[in-house]
């Protein structure tokens, strides 16, 4: 049986409960509500102004380390991490904190408590749950509350809407205020992303181009699963699909989509002369064949990856690593490996094994570039390492942040 949800901590504060806020539960989530922790503030890997918060506040130690520098447990309204948001101290960042705010109240309960982190007994975040999980809106300048709920491994279920940060990823079909409330802006859809702690939850938010009752809209094919999920938003969306284009069009279309090149005259005589009811069908299957889109694709995702040899190391090991890159992703390109194992075998990627000396690691490497009986590099159970060595970027948070 489910427990009741808590009431938002702001609630309790401002009615005067006696609540002692929690570290990672209310004190850390606050702080990125604030923005103290994003990128462009303290979250910066050098900090700011002499004071560093982890990003996004993966980093409890951390983040409990530095702050109890700033804090004065004997006399909390001294404490810098008080009066530097307040403005009461001189603060690069502006005014982040309401003087007499719930949320300063918070940071004061949790330093007169004194200012505890957790430990290996306090629980762990299990998800973050938001309602409504889709908004579809009639017309412009309407607006919906989003609410969000924490969910603990003990059971605990709290109102943490005040706690959680979100975004619009399209300010012109919709926004959404700090407090999690979304508003009309345009027709089309677009996605409010909410964060809390290390959960994330995205709202999809639709307003329509054209209003259809269910009977009106007209009854489109779906042959494929994919087809079926393109109609069904189009559908939302109020969007009539495009007329059935010629077999030319396809032609052309499918051919510069799968392998970057146009078809040749003999290709357009023999598919236009094909009274095939599949012949669409079937030219897809042939193209997936084709060496073309082998390195058509293989090198769409090298360059959406970012392997570039001017960022591996200016030496004369660059280019060949940017070719193992390459390789490496064209094997499984070529062998129609699923998109997760690309992605994790990029992001997961590791060249010194745990436990692996280092002559034994150099060893290693020496057989994937040797002259003579060369290791296979691409070989399907090896990662790809290399993602994680570019040189352009210098701080593995901003490489990470890169992928997405």
């Amino acid at each position: 049986q489910l427990k009741a949800v808590l009431p938002p901590i702001q609630e309790r504060i401002v009615a005067g409960e006696k609540v002692t806020p929690d570290f990672q539960q209310h004190v850390i989530p606050l702080l990125g509500r604030l923005g103290c922790n994003s990128r462009n503030c303290h979250g910066s890997f050098q900090g700011r102004g002499g004071f560093q918060l982890s990003m996004f506040g993966y980093d409890f130690k951390l983040d409990h380390d530095n702050l109890l520098k700033r804090i004065d447990k004997e006399h909390p309204e001294q404490s810098l991490v008080l009066n530097k948001p307040t403005s009461e101290d001189e603060h690069e960042g502006g005014l982040r904190l309401p003087p007499g705010g719930w949320e300063q109240s918070l940071l004061r309960r949790w330093i007169s408590a004194g200012a505890q982190t957790i430990d290996k007994t306090s629980p762990r975040f299990v998800r973050l749950e938001v309602t409504p999980q889709q908004v579809v809106f009639s017309e412009k300048g309407e607006s919906v509350p989003l609410k969000a709920i924490a969910v603990w491994s003990d059971g605990t279920r709290e109102d943490v809407t005040c706690l959680t940060r979100f975004e619009s990823k399209d300010d012109s079909v919709a926004e959404v205020t700090p407090e999690g409330t979304i508003s009309s802006k345009g027709a089309g859809d677009t996605y409010v992303i909410s964060y809390y702690d290390n959960g994330i939850f995205s709202t999809q938010v639709i307003l329509p181009v054209k209003k259809y009752e269910n009977s009106q809209y007209p009854d489109v094919p779906t042959p494929t699963k994919i087809d079926e999920h393109v109609v069904n938003k189009l559908r939302k969306l109020g969007i009539q699909p495009s007329e059935l284009c010629t077999d030319e069009e396809f032609l052309r279309r499918v051919s510069l989509d799968m392998t970057g090149t146009l078809p040749a005259p003999d290709e357009i005589r023999e598919f236009l002369n094909d009274s095939s009811t599949e012949k669409r069908a079937q030219k897809i299957e042939e193209l997936l064949t084709r060496p073309a889109y082998v390195a058509w694709w293989s090198m769409k995702l090298s360059d959406l990856t970012g392997s570039n040899a001017g960022y591996l190391g200016a030496t004369e090991m660059a280019q060949p690593v940017a070719g193992q890159w390459n390789a490496w992703i064209q094997r499984r390109v070529e062998e129609n490996v699923g998109w997760d194992k690309i992605v994790s075998g990029i992001i997961l990627g590791t060249s010194r094994l745990p436990g692996q000396t280092f002559e034994e690691f150099m060893a290693q490497q020496s057989e994937f570039t040797s002259i003579k009986d060369r290791a296979d590099f691409t070989a399907l159970d090896n990662t790809m390492p290399h993602y994680w060595a570019r040189d352009n970027m210098s701080v593995p948070s901003d490489k990470a942040l890169a992928f997405g």
